[in-house]
């Protein structure tokens, strides 16, 4: 947001049509616009999530590439002032996300140190350090990589171009499956069983650690099948119900294509390759 705003805001403010108290007025004014949007959920996502959040991201700080296509720090003006405004309101939204990187403005950085001492628990920090490299392996157009943002409540995409079907969609406790796994394959707080076995702490019949890390193994294994299946289907059935018309029309590659991002439209799309991999 600080990257693509922030051109208006600080011609804005040299104008003088524009007073830093008022913008972050108007700053404010937005991150509680997000909190009147909501959807009903069950009550265990609630209470995971504190409440009824819709992960509205906003990401600031990281790493742009010149003219030159070298990479420089990012923070500018607007960085700051949406800092400072999510600092004096803490609220559940937006999330807000800072790109880390070496050369991030110590200044900017103790800045977020202290929003984060507020104890709102923001803003979360990303690794371009990590983070770029990483996207560029998997086939990402340098420009694309640098141009990253946190989306939802910390996955990373490139902006206007992600098929976001891969996010956000399962999620698997492996401290959870370990507790199934000692103790007969039972969950611990239902008491179901879906990959039964004869081995538990109180029985004490596990041979040794090595025994019990292969019975971890075999139920990762198990619930994360589960869950691409579980996802396929239910992937399958926002492609015929929920394309997303509006969300496409934004998305590059959607158009030429013909294609919703729900089909695979978006120019990135890791579902489809991921689909053409067997799990192992």
């Amino acid at each position: 947001m600080d990257q693509y705003l922030n051109d208006y805001y600080v011609n804005d403010i040299y104008n003088g049509t524009l007073e830093l108290g008022f913008a972050l007025e108007l700053l404010q004014s937005c991150w509680l616009k997000l909190l009147e949007v909501n959807k009903i959920r069950s009550g265990a996502h609630s209470k995971a999530s504190a409440g009824s959040p819709l992960y509205q991201n906003v990401c600031i700080g990281g790493q742009r590439l010149d003219n030159q296509g070298n990479p420089v720090d990012a923070v500018n003006p607007l960085s700051w002032a949406i800092l400072e405004s999510c600092g004096q309101l803490r609220s559940t939204q937006p999330n807000l996300s800072v790109r880390y990187h070496e050369g991030l403005d110590q200044e900017f950085l103790m800045g977020c140190i202290e929003v984060i001492k507020c104890g709102f628990g923001m803003p979360a920090f990303n690794n371009d350090e990590i983070v770029i490299p990483e996207f560029i392996k998997l086939g990402v157009e340098r420009e694309d990589a640098y141009n990253y943002a946190s989306i939802g409540c910390i996955e990373t995409a490139v902006p206007g171009k992600w098929g976001y079907r891969c996010t956000g969609m399962s999620f698997i406790n492996f401290a959870r499956i370990l507790l199934a796994a000692l103790n007969e394959g039972k969950d611990a707080t239902t008491g179901e069983c879906f990959l039964p076995h004869d081995k538990s702490l109180a029985k004490g019949n596990f041979a040794g650690m090595d025994e019990v890390m292969a019975s971890w193994a075999d139920q990762v294994r198990y619930y994360a099948r589960k869950s691409i299946e579980i996802d396929t289907v239910v992937d399958s059935v926002l492609e015929n119900q929920a394309q997303d018309i509006f969300c496409s029309s934004l998305v590059d590659n959607c158009l030429p294509s013909g294609k919703t991002v729900k089909e695979g439209g978006a120019k990135y799309d890791w579902y489809l390759a991921c689909k053409s991999v067997s799990p192992t």
